[in-house]
């Protein structure tokens, strides 16, 4: 099970915590040595050394047991508006836990849970100014986007100046916890 705490139908998501690898991101760089696009990876927990803004798109394809934990630090991603910001993505991805990150100016969502990813929990995030959902738990087809939790985060408005972008949540997962 995990050890940080969470509860829900995402409860089941380990992340790293049964692995050795901890990969330090220690500077805001896109990409890089230090940088968190360097440390993406399976069978890890990402921790920062450092604050600040990272500008990047996070596409978690294939990418199990894993941990991104901004605990202690400020952390911000700033998609510059190229489609969704960090995405859980496809029936490969799962048991992942993403802490204490800031997520904003997604050109879609700004944090989701797509194609049949699960065993996922967000915690302790803000998620605003998207152009789509700010976090979004979205089900396939086949059912299969399951076993999510997102907890104790703050979901602001969507894009500024532009009513059309609302900023809300789309939940059509199986086995969704949302608080």
């Amino acid at each position: 099970t995990n050890d940080a705490g969470i509860e829900g139908f995402g409860a089941g998501a380990i992340g790293g915590s049964a692995s050795s690898m901890v990969y330090h991101v220690t500077n805001t760089n896109t990409a890089g040595a230090g940088s968190l696009a360097a440390g993406i990876g399976s069978n890890r927990t990402i921790v920062f050394d450092v604050s600040g803004t990272i500008v990047g798109r996070f596409d978690l394809v294939g990418i199990s047991y894993l941990t991104i934990d901004a605990t202690g630090h400020d952390i911000t991603i700033d998609n510059q508006n190229n489609g969704d910001a960090v995405s859980f993505n496809g029936p490969n991805t799962h048991h992942c836990i993403l802490k204490g990150l800031h997520v904003t100016n997604g050109g879609g969502d700004g944090i989701n849970v797509i194609d049949g990813a699960r065993d996922i929990a967000i915690t302790h995030c803000t998620s605003w100014g998207n152009r789509d959902g700010n976090i979004d738990v979205a089900g396939d087809n086949t059912g299969l986007t399951r076993n999510v939790t997102v907890e104790w985060c703050i979901i602001g408005g969507g894009a500024a100046n532009d009513s059309s972008y609302s900023g809300a949540s789309l939940i059509t997962g199986t086995s969704v916890s949302y608080h």
